[in-house]
């Protein structure tokens, strides 16, 4: 993308948005890239929801709490 970019769009972003379909923005980070030298790498794999192993212990503590809370309702109903 960027050698297409800077080689066929005289390395124009908006030319390369319109023929190759790309955003803009990327267009204009990847001519970024190949001036700096340094390579932007997202991070996609972290986002999103998280796995049961690490909530787990918040998870159980609010269980805990929710337990308790429904026995003290039901403790104190039945005692009225």
């Amino acid at each position: 993308m960027r050698p297409l970019t800077k080689d066929y769009f005289d390395g124009s972003p908006r030319k390369a948005e319109c023929y190759l379909g790309v955003g803009r923005k990327t267009a204009v980070l990847g001519l970024r890239e190949l001036e700096t030298g340094f390579v932007c790498v997202e991070n996609f794999h972290e986002r999103g929801r998280k796995k049961q192993k690490k909530n787990s212990a918040i998870l159980k503590m609010i269980s805990v709490k929710l337990r308790m809370l429904r026995g003290r309702r039901i403790r104190s109903f039945r005692q009225t």
